[in-house]
């Protein structure tokens, strides 16, 4: 299981049990007619051999001849995310993530190895536990009197995850990693895998985190007086009343930012289970 602990049959009290891990090295051990045995693996000097996730399943790392970036939840972005792609920000070479307004669920800008349309899309491809996700906005539920201005935009598709969901995230590159997906992975794709349960005792954890956003700095500009005065010392004609209003401090505010998260997960050797909430 995940704690290493384990049960097997053998032929014989002559047997040898080879244990092996990915990032170890592997073991080889004579039963000498012993019940219980404990074996402890060594960190191997290279990762060769580390699997990583691609668009037609998994293979080891040195197998991979595709350009391939894989990012799991120990390497992940610290601090308060509020979108997935946050988390691999800077993580992969080549790989551009910018926010496209402050829209609450807008799309993300996610350029990988550059722009390669003039008039069509450059987006990547989301596949989310292996089930591709379309990135356009669902017109259909929007309500012409309200959202009217909704329709412009995109959706971002990563916004039904919570970061704290996620245990890995792979970048495919270029042509032979995104092959299976044929002219949507054009763009490159972006390939997501969600946590699992695993089998024994259930386990409960919550995640919870607290940060603040503001201005560190305004722009310096004129006072109504200063401005006044410049107006007058250049003659201007423009008529400018009376107001006195910073509009920095009446837009900018301090925001104050929570994320919390409570999870179960548990199981038995044939299924597991995990439910989260965020």
């Amino acid at each position: 299981d995940a704690h290493g602990k384990y049960a097997i049959e053998v032929p014989s009290a002559n047997s040898k049990l080879l244990f092996s891990f990915v990032g170890y090295n592997t073991e080889k051990v004579q039963i000498n007619g012993r019940g219980t045995l404990e074996v402890a693996l060594t960190s191997a000097a290279k990762s060769i051999d580390e699997v990583v996730v691609v668009g037609y399943g998994t293979q080891k790392k040195s197998d991979a001849t595709g350009s391939v970036t894989s990012v799991s939840a120990k390497n992940f972005n610290k601090g308060l995310s509020a979108s997935p792609e946050q988390l691999i920000n800077g993580k992969s070479a080549g790989v551009q993530i910018l926010s496209a307004n402050g829209e609450p669920g807008s799309s993300v800008i996610i350029r990988i190895r550059g722009t390669s349309s003039i008039t069509a899309s450059s987006e990547p491809l989301f596949v989310i536990d292996g089930v591709p996700v379309d990135n356009a906005r669902p017109t259909s539920n929007l309500n012409a009197s309200t959202d009217n201005g909704l329709n412009n935009g995109t959706l971002n598709p990563l916004v039904m995850l919570a970061p704290e969901d996620i245990e890995n995230m792979t970048v495919l590159k270029d042509a032979s990693a995104t092959a299976i997906y044929g002219s949507r992975g054009a763009n490159g794709v972006i390939i997501i895998t969600t946590k699992k349960g695993a089998a024994g005792e259930a386990k409960v954890s919550y995640d919870g985190s607290f940060g603040i956003a503001f201005v560190p700095k305004k722009l310096d500009i004129l006072s109504s007086g200063d401005y006044k005065d410049e107006v007058a010392r250049k003659k201007l004609t423009a008529s400018i009343g009376n107001a006195s209003t910073d509009w920095q401090d009446e837009i900018f505010r301090t925001a104050n930012l929570q994320s919390h998260n409570f999870a179960i997960s548990g199981g038995s050797a044939k299924s597991q289970y995990r439910i989260s909430l965020g």
